[in-house]
């Protein structure tokens, strides 16, 4: 059969390597199952990359669509990847004095502690020479764990200038700054800050006499709402995703939410090494069916780029998780 056919000129072509087909050689009536330079659209770097150039070409916005992601191995992306986090650290914060207004307003024990917890610095991030074992626990230990941190309103108001100057931006109020303005908040003003939004979220702990700021916050989640399409879709935790640009079915991603955490794996020189690294916003309130996520298989197929022509089954099947959906374990 070989023989038969190996002076034949093909009209179809199935590769597995786009690289082995010499696309200068092919007649125009021969197709092939791959695009030159298909990881424009084919890979999650490529996704990202056209999705951030797409306002050059349309007017639409992709966050409208599709979760905010960046290439955190280019430095620039990196920085606004920062940027991101500490906005939606800012906002979550202001979510959850709105959330938690009514027990806010019940629990006066607060005020006894607040002058103190105010002058109170926030302890460092453990680093590696910090680390201490949590398999022995000493009885004291274990009755501060359960305290309930109290934390200052001044994390608060940080968090209402944060959205004010993005606010501000978007809305073109800023256009009158200089450019030589220095920077609102100091590197450790930032450290601290986000600390202290851990300890609320992740710690359980609350903020003296945040029942006065609940108005102010809701006004100004209200106001973020033309502009963040994804900010119903963000919950509290910060939680990201962590994928390799290239990879499929699931390898190498990882979920985490904690900035210096990201940021030392992205800086990681064997992560730098292989590259084209993408940080995805994770979706903390998805559409759920009995408490479980799921996502849509749909196949199509691609049969020309100029004018774009997709073909598509109008039956698709449904994947279940088999795990009720939490944020508490990632490994789930």
């Amino acid at each position: 059969m070989s023989r038969v056919v190996r002076n034949a000129a093909p009209n179809f072509m199935w590769t597995c390597r786009r690289d082995s087909i010499d696309f200068k050689l092919l007649r125009k009536d021969t197709i092939v199952n791959h695009f030159a330079k298909n990881g424009s659209f084919t890979t999650k770097v490529g996704l990202c990359t056209n999705l951030r150039n797409l306002h050059w070409f349309d007017n639409i916005n992709p966050d409208e669509f599709f979760p905010r992601c960046y290439k955190v191995c280019s430095e620039e992306e990196k920085n606004a990847f920062i940027d991101d986090y500490r906005l939606t650290a800012a906002i979550s914060i202001l979510k959850w004095v709105v959330e938690n207004c009514e027990t806010n307003l019940d629990d006066t024990s607060l005020d006894e502690n607040c002058q103190s917890n105010a002058a109170t610095p926030c302890p460092p991030a453990p680093n590696d020479e910090t680390k201490v074992s949590t398999s022995v626990q000493s009885p004291v230990k274990a009755k501060t764990k359960k305290t309930k941190k109290v934390l200052p309103p001044s994390l608060i108001e940080m968090s209402c200038k944060i959205v004010d100057m993005f606010l501000e931006e978007r809305e073109h109020s800023d256009i009158d700054i200089p450019l030589d303005t220095p920077p609102l908040f100091t590197a450790q003003q930032w450290d601290d800050f986000i600390q202290q939004y851990y300890q609320l979220i992740f710690e359980g702990g609350t903020i003296c006499k945040s029942a006065t700021y609940v108005d102010y916050s809701q006004d100004l989640v209200n106001r973020l709402k033309p502009h963040l399409p994804q900010l119903d879709l963000d919950g509290v935790k910060n939680v990201w995703i962590i994928k390799p640009g290239a990879k499929s079915r699931g390898r190498g991603i990882m979920c985490m939410n904690r900035l210096e955490d990201i940021v030392k794996l992205v800086g990681n020189p064997m992560v730098q090494k292989e590259g084209k690294w993408v940080v995805q916003k994770y979706i903390e309130r998805p559409l759920l069916v009995y408490n479980t996520k799921f996502d849509i298989r749909q196949w199509f197929l691609v049969t020309d780029w100029n004018a774009l022509t997709i073909w598509f089954y109008k039956d698709c099947y449904l994947r279940f998780c088999t795990q009720p959906y939490t944020l508490d374990d990632f490994d789930t």
